[in-house]
């Protein structure tokens, strides 16, 4: 795989007064910078918003003056990491004027150098982050908001917003200072002050109609992301090889972002697959853990680590991230390329089609490059495998491992788990949960990247949160990352809930902090029901439960073609791309574009799994959503990538078994091979709708077809699913399967007993079922099945 999973960072410093200016921030927020992650994703950049509402932890200084210098400094050190690209926002107040002293001495520090007696915080700001740089360094932005109508606020509500309507001594002069700035940037940088006009809702009390402003600060601040970031876009790779690492290269990178506190365990991971062979020593090592444990974090933080070396040659894989991941035979083929290519010869699985022969081809291969060189396999959620007995018994591993070669597993409680307890040579491990210490660092790490500071009361309060077993919720990395989120996302109302806890500001917004976090959920599940109930009371809940409902239904994710004609037919709403792009973006970092074609998808499995909880756990809803992917599916172009490889699979969870049952009958091409993968994954899955896999698709011979398309059934089934079939599922399975193929097809002759294709597939599934019955010694039967084909072949040279 490519070593391109070292991700950079973009920072946008965010300069305003606070309290007049919490509107345009949330809308920041919930609005632009989404729109803007989405599209530095695409070039392997993280956008860090730095607001810094709440996060100046002065807690340590006992003097108000110390108090004043810490956060004057924090200010000037965050535009300094974040120059040139800063979002100045001016409204009707000048702000804070600290004391000149305390003023100088940051400014000192960060080694700037301008008169500053009397200015405010905000005015600072601009002079260090815009107007202090040369004009070619610009890539400040500044927005002036007209004035509000303030002879409809109370008075007391005006002179937030207005230094014109307050009324202590010091009004006039800031109003006058104001005037200044707004005067001197716009005329030493007057291609970047932008003008806008905002609503006032006085039902509310609050800023409103954003949205025109919000394009503005979008279309500014894309112009010059997309300059900077436009040498970091790369060519779509063309072999499918290639695009599952490019698409494992971006799972990575997101995923490696994420883990902190595991310092010790990826030490001795690394030294595991480094160290020289011994006898005695273990080759391989699997991880197991309850989900969200950051068992995929600790697998993208190695896989980093070791391709930052020359000396070893990294084979991974994550099984979880997009349709193709989830085979056996991808995994292999790509592996067997990867090898292939170290050694500079032909990949000897090309045209390989029986499992066996793969496995041998990936073992020979393994073995020559270790002759010279460190291997290391590392897969991560080996559960997501297709459901097979070769996948959950790991049949495809060598029977002898090679000594220079290792390999790292993560995987659920499973089968998977029991299979390589077996093994001689490796380790099972269950991933601890995370200390109060390594999760008191993580919340300082995520803090800092956004340069805040969690104040001592409101980390406690995280640290003790308690999940329903009575476990401490901090264990589970996910529940801590997305715990802090939901604090680094505080809004208007939030901060408005502030002044009721009395006290200084300080005060006040530590008690705010403090409340959040103790009345976090303490599951998963319960704080990704947050984040849904958030997207819905923002975005409207018809349309976004839809769309949750859709992703969720969905393997792998839905196209935005998909969603453009899906989304309407379950909501009976029309089609609105912005209304779409702003709802989408309201799931943050929890959604994510995979794959080619570029499909919508949610970031991790567990959110998946709370919007099935949540909205698909009726049945009748859970079918219904089904069955409206499968008829968009079916309305696609015979080849379309998705209606091939995702129409059955929608169609068996819509429990439609006519439906299914003539889909298969018409099926060709590349959309007979996935229909055929999708029953197969039935055969051998769990339960279909209350009953046994295999039972339901063999009740597809009984569905309400005319004999013309039952025959064509009976065929695929003789000619592609029992085929399918021969290296996966149980005997006992196949032998069922066979045997309801040459009822129907018996029934079938019966009533046209002169039909030439009728009477071949029952001849060629009476073969099938004469050879499963010698497999399993019933050699009687065998006889039987063999004579009526023979009969049968006797009837056709006749016609």
């Amino acid at each position: 795989m490519s070593a391109n999973t070292t991700w950079q960072e973009r920072r946008i410093f965010l300069s305003s007064t606070f309290r007049d200016f919490h509107a345009e921030r949330d809308h920041l927020h919930e609005v632009v910078f989404p729109a803007l992650e989405e599209r530095l994703r695409a070039r392997h950049c993280h956008l860090v918003p730095v607001d810094l509402r709440w996060g100046i932890e002065t807690a340590d200084q006992n003097e108000a003056e110390g108090k004043e210098l810490l956060v004057l400094k924090v200010c000037l050190g965050e535009i300094a990491r974040c120059r040139p690209f800063l979002i100045v926002l001016l409204g009707d107040r000048y702000g804070w004027v600290p004391p000149p002293g305390r003023m100088a001495a940051a400014a000192n520090e960060a080694g700037f150098e301008a008169e500053l007696t009397g200015k405010s915080v905000t005015a600072l700001e601009v002079e260090f982050g815009a107007l202090g740089l040369a004009a070619a360094q610009r890539r400040a932005f500044v927005y002036v908001r007209a004035p509000l109508p303030y002879h409809a606020m109370p008075a007391e509500l005006a002179a937030v917003y207005s230094d014109a309507h307050a009324t202590d001594a010091d009004a006039p002069l800031r109003r006058r200072r104001l005037q200044e700035l707004k005067e001197r940037v716009g005329r030493e940088m007057p291609d970047r002050v932008r003008r806008y006009q905002a609503a006032w809702r006085g039902d509310q009390q609050r800023v409103s109609r954003l949205e025109p402003w919000g394009q503005m600060v979008l279309d500014d601040l894309w112009r010059e992301l997309d300059a900077d970031t436009a040498a970091l876009a790369s060519a779509a790779p063309t072999r499918w090889q290639d695009q599952e690492r490019a698409e494992l290269d971006d799972f990575i990178g997101l995923r490696g972002r994420l883990v902190l506190g595991r310092d010790e365990l990826l030490a001795q991971l690394q030294a595991h697959v480094l160290e020289p062979a011994a006898p005695g020593k273990s080759w391989g090592r699997c991880l197991v853990a309850a989900p969200g444990s950051g068992k995929s974090a600790v697998f993208a933080a190695l896989v980093m680590r070791l391709l930052a070396r020359d000396d070893v040659l990294v084979l991974a894989h994550a099984a979880g991230i997009s349709a193709r991941a989830a085979s056996l035979d991808a995994l292999l083929r790509r592996f067997c390329d990867q090898l292939a290519t170290a050694l500079a010869v032909r990949d000897p699985s090309e045209g390989v089609d029986d499992p066996e022969e793969l496995y041998k081809a990936f073992a020979s291969l393994l073995s020559r490059v270790a002759q010279t060189r460190r291997v290391v396999v590392l897969v991560d959620a080996l559960n997501e495998l297709e459901s097979t007995a070769h996948a959950r018994h790991l049949a495809w591993l060598p029977t002898h491992w090679p000594a220079n070669a290792t390999m790292v597993v993560t995987t659920l409680v499973g089968p998977e788990v029991a299979a390589l307890e077996a093994r001689a040579g490796v380790e099972v491990v269950t991933l601890p949960p995370l200390g109060t210490n390594d999760a008191a660092a993580i919340v300082a790490s995520v803090c800092a990247r956004y340069r805040k500071s969690m104040p001592r009361p409101a980390l406690q309060a995280l640290l003790e949160r308690r999940r329903p077993d009575g476990e401490l919720a901090c264990g589970r990395p996910l529940w801590l990352h997305l715990a802090l989120e939901e604090l680094l996302l505080l809004d208007e109302d939030d901060f408005a809930r502030a002044a009721s806890y009395g006290g200084s500001a300080e005060q006040q917004l530590q008690a705010l902090l403090v409340d959040v976090a103790r009345t976090l959920p303490g599951d998963i599940a319960g704080l990704y029901g947050a984040l849904l109930d958030r997207v819905e009371d923002a975005y409207g809940a018809v349309q976004a439960c839809a769309f949750a409902e859709l992703l969720a239904a969905s393997r792998h994710g839905l196209r935005e073609s998909d969603l453009q004609g899906l989304l309407p037919a379950v909501t009976g709403e029309p089609w609105d791309e912005l209304r779409f792009a702003t709802l989408r973006r309201g799931f943050r970092a929890h959604l994510v574009l995979r794959g080619s074609p570029l499909r919508w998808d949610f970031f991790h499995g567990q959110v998946r799994e709370a919007v099935g909880r949540r909205g698909l756990a009726d049945a009748g809803q859970r079918k219904r959503i089904h069955a409206a992917i499968a008829a968009h599916l079916g309305e696609l172009a015979d080849d379309d990538d998705l209606r091939c490889s995702e129409r059955m699979v929608h169609l068996v969870a819509a429990d439609d078994r006519d439906g299914a049952a003539l889909a298969y009958a018409r099926a060709t091409g590349r959309e007979l091979a996935g229909a055929t993968q999708a029953l197969a994954d039935a055969v051998t899955g769990p339960e279909v709708h209350g009953r046994s896999g295999v039972d339901w698709v063999v009740a597809l011979l009984d569905a309400g077809l005319d004999d013309s398309h039952c025959g064509y059934v009976v065929g695929q089934f003789c000619d592609e699913l029992l085929g399918a079939l021969e290296h996966r599922g149980h005997l006992g399975e196949r032998l069922r399967l066979a045997e309801a193929v040459c009822i129907a097809a018996e029934n079938l002759a019966t009533r046209a007993p002169s039909n030439a294709p009728t009477l071949r597939r029952l001849a060629t599934s009476a073969e099938t079922l004469a050879t499963l019955y010698l497999r399993i010694g019933r050699a009687s039967e065998a006889r039987g099945w063999f004579e009526q084909g023979l009969d049968i072949a006797r009837r056709l040279v006749q016609l």
